[in-house]
């Protein structure tokens, strides 16, 4: 009977490689002592065998302060999330903005760490605030983007002291 025959096309076929799970419109939520710090938004979720999650359609990422107000917010034409290493990428027109503070980030590609709460690129960068602009490579934020630091900055711009009250 062919079931018990030894069937060398078998080894032919290759395992498939793609995703597992296909969501749509779908709506994640992180928090910390149930207290709420990010909601992602995507059209379109894939679900690989390995954990690893894709958005191939985009994403927005809103992080949200201890008054839970939203703060931060990241818009991207495509996500990927690396379940071994815990990291978000955001790629394609990555865009932050500062809710509070009102100065703007701009670069192709960007990483999130959840356990070291911060975002970071090695890529060029353009930050907006106010008619200040600070161009560089290489750059690294804490998640709510209020902390940040160009590695090399190229460009002008003048920087103001914030007053403590």
């Amino acid at each position: 009977l062919f079931a018990c025959e030894d069937d060398k096309s078998l080894d032919k076929v290759k395992p498939y490689k793609g995703a597992m799970i296909e969501s749509y419109n779908i709506e994640t939520l992180y928090s910390d002592s149930a207290k709420l710090k990010m909601r992602m938004k995507a059209p379109k979720q894939l679900q690989h065998q390995n954990g690893d999650l894709e958005y191939p359609n985009g994403i927005e990422v809103i992080f949200y302060n201890a008054k839970k107000q939203e703060n931060t917010r990241l818009t991207a034409l495509k996500g990927f999330y690396d379940k071994q290493q815990n990291i978000y990428t955001a790629t394609g027109k990555v865009i932050v903005k500062d809710l509070i503070e009102n100065k703007t980030l701009k670069t192709e590609v960007l990483n999130w760490s959840p356990n070291q709460q911060k975002i970071y690129t090695d890529k060029f960068v353009v930050i907006e605030s106010g008619q200040n602009i600070i161009k560089g490579e290489g750059f690294t934020a804490n998640q709510d983007f209020q902390y940040y630091k160009i590695l090399k900055p190229t460009g002008s711009g003048i920087m103001k002291k914030k007053e403590q009250k």
